[in-house]
């Protein structure tokens, strides 16, 4: 069969999400599941949620449990989890239990390492964002830091650059760290956003601009 334009497929089905990895997600009847370009099912299965499949795996929900599946519907592996992200960098977040602590696994569902965090994120230029003992920085591939820095907040990295917070005489400021956890600038901001195509949004006394990845205010011409 010949593969289906998306407003085809919006026709066959109550949502249609992305292609990615040559599959389409799509629910239809209150469940979710994964289709062929032409339409045609992918496998038999059906879940209560599922994601784009990313890595070739996605992450489904059955029975209040998440896990990831093969593109062809089966199981990646044995093991279940209160809650789980996709795969980046042949790496996935999850957490064992409710409101329990969180870490990443292997493809193979086994953890990643031995150490346990309060909070974690997706890996990006193989370094995730982490959150313990009130406290944000980043791990490499193996649950050690990156640094010996820590911050009020920490936001994943971007064109080689990440968005940090830290409380300095009483106030919060912003700025970016490079992954070793330096400074990219000298200059501080009330907030920071991520850098996307070589600009970050930034306020500062009440303005709001964008800055380059050396700390310097965009000009606007």
């Amino acid at each position: 069969m010949a593969d289906l334009t998306r407003e085809e497929l919006e026709k066959m089905f109550d949502r249609v999400g992305p292609s990615c990895d040559g599959l389409v997600l799509v629910k239809n009847y209150g469940k979710w599941y994964h289709v062929n370009p032409d339409g045609t099912p992918a496998y038999d299965e059906r879940f209560d949620f599922a994601d784009d499949f990313c890595e070739g795996f996605a992450v489904v929900r059955e029975d209040g449990k998440y896990y990831h599946i093969k593109p062809d519907g089966t199981s990646a592996y044995d093991e279940r989890f209160s809650w789980a992200g996709s795969f980046h960098e042949n790496l996935a977040w999850v957490q064992k239990d409710k409101n329990g602590a969180e870490y990443h696994i292997n493809h193979d569902g086994t953890p990643a390492y031995s150490e346990r965090f309060d909070e974690v994120g997706s890996f990006y230029e193989g370094l995730a964002e982490v959150r313990k003992d009130g406290v944000s920085y980043h791990i490499n591939h193996d649950g050690t830091p990156a640094y010996e820095e820590r911050f009020n907040h920490a936001e994943p990295f971007c064109e080689g650059l990440a968005a940090v917070s830290v409380c300095e005489d009483g106030k919060q400021y912003g700025y970016h760290i490079n992954h070793d956890g330096t400074p990219a600038y000298t200059e501080r901001f009330d907030w920071v956003a991520s850098f996307i195509k070589g600009r970050a949004e930034v306020g500062k006394d009440g303005e709001e601009y964008h800055i380059n990845h050396d700390g310097t205010r965009v000009r606007v011409d």
